[in-house]
């Protein structure tokens, strides 16, 4: 880890541009968690929502920020992050700021939600071309787990000190507020810019043609089921069902709920981050971070189903939450297995089709879930002022159908090959070979 530091201090300039980026990104992450999972009871009781219908504003920031990341992959390989990120934050501050006054009007709420989305998808793939241009691979995997540390300390403050602050201030209020301070992140960064030269634009025109090379990988098949169970159970009970959850089954109050969250959080926070220090002490090693992620979302969603079943105490799917927190943690080596088994040139391109997958899958599962949850009340529950309580079967149900793909997910974690951190894309996928401790590479290149 010296040469890492030694490293850092020799891109101290780069560094006034990183930091507010960075943290421009995080405020995006807010975004995703406080809305509408925290804000689940106040947009019901404020509005007389339904779970399908607060499960569809949020879908409206996920379809769009999901469809997108191919599309600001292709725009990042070619233009650059900067200066992608430069255009699609503006459009993030747009939604951001709006929302809070678009209360009750549905088509006006999920326009809002679907110009942050549009705006967010532009920021995390940026980052990750501009720390690979910047930093050097060498160092990527400990600054990629930096980004999603700050980033996931963003969504930690959109569940238990958002909830708390609720308690003294009106929720929409503090929204107004949270779209302030993303405008100002906003122009600190574009004043940053000069910092750091741009990245040079690409010579070659537009083409699909990588991204259908990108399609016919069938390891970037096997990676995006295994990047999506785990990110979707994580980001389901972050964003969507968690806090409700637990109010509705574990008896808990919304700021013991909020709590619970929050340490899911911090947990993902800490994985990620040790994450991606072990895989560079283990000689960049990935694949056995990728299995344990599978084998712990497949056991952890057995456990739950078990604990509503025999109606465990709250303290267990509270340490259920943290389970899903880890595994969600771990998989930040998946983005790193895309790239390396791609080409180089298309590494922003091979994240942004892994998070397609998974935001997708996020919001696919939501609509599904709130239609699910809805299922389980009758229609006249619905109604201003009212909080409904979902019942046990409807959350032991959903746990139920959540071990399929988690099952699905586990058997094909061993098909992914080990790439120790290089590029295997010259490769013809059956002339990958491996060494005694299962480091992949290339016959021809051998």
């Amino acid at each position: 880890m010296s040469s890492f530091f030694a490293d850092m201090r020799s891109h101290r300039h780069a560094l006034w541009l990183f930091i507010p980026f960075v943290l421009f990104y995080a405020s995006s992450y807010f975004q995703r968690t406080a809305i509408p999972g925290t804000a689940f009871n106040d947009l019901q009781t404020a509005y007389g929502l339904t779970a399908a219908q607060i499960a569809g504003i949020g879908a409206s920031f996920l379809y769009i920020y999901s469809f997108c990341q191919i599309i600001i992959g292709w725009l990042a390989d070619k233009y650059g992050g900067v200066r992608i990120a430069s255009v699609g934050g503006a459009i993030f501050c747009a939604g951001v700021v709006t929302f809070p006054f678009f209360g009750g009007n549905m088509p006006l709420m999920c326009l809002s939600r679907f110009l942050t989305g549009l705006g967010a998808s532009s920021l995390y793939l940026s980052l990750v071309r501009e720390i690979d241009r910047v930093f050097g691979r060498k160092n990527y995997s400990v600054m990629l787990g930096i980004v999603y540390f700050v980033g996931y300390a963003g969504g930690l403050f959109g569940t238990l000190p958002y909830a708390q602050l609720c308690k003294y201030f009106n929720w929409n209020g503090i929204l107004i507020w949270i779209g302030v301070i993303s405008a100002c992140l906003y122009t600190v960064f574009m004043a940053a810019r000069p910092t750091v030269p741009p990245a040079p634009v690409s010579a070659e025109p537009l083409s699909l043609k990588p991204l259908w090379v990108l399609m016919k990988n069938p390891f970037v098949w096997v990676l995006l089921v295994n990047t999506a169970m785990p990110f979707a159970t994580y980001s389901l009970i972050q964003m969507v069902f968690g806090i409700k959850f637990l109010q509705d089954f574990a008896g808990m109050k919304h700021t013991a709920a909020a709590a619970v969250v929050f340490s899911m959080t911090l947990t993902s926070m800490f994985t990620i981050l040790g994450s991606g220090i072990l895989t560079r002490l283990i000689s960049n090693r990935r694949k056995p971070l990728l299995i344990t992620s599978a084998a712990l979302v497949l056991a952890n969603t057995v456990f739950m189903f078990a604990a509503v079943r025999f109606n465990l105490p709250g303290w267990c799917f509270a340490a259920g939450y943290l389970l899903f927190a880890a595994a969600s943690g771990l998989t930040m080596v998946n983005i790193m297995l895309v790239q390396e088994l791609n080409s180089r040139d298309t590494m922003t391109l091979a994240a942004g089709f892994m998070n397609l997958a998974g935001y997708l899958s996020v919001a696919v599962f939501s609509m599904l879930i709130g239609l699910l949850l809805d299922s389980f009340v009758p229609p006249d529950a619905f109604a201003a002022g009212k909080t409904v309580i979902y019942p046990g079967k409807a959350y032991m149900t959903l746990f139920g159908l959540l071990m399929i793909p988690a099952s699905i997910s586990f058997g094909l974690s061993f098909l992914v090959p080990e790439t120790g951190g290089h590029y295997l894309h010259n490769c013809i996928l059956d002339r990958i070979r491996h060494t005694p401790d299962g480091t992949a590479y290339c016959q021809v290149n051998k």
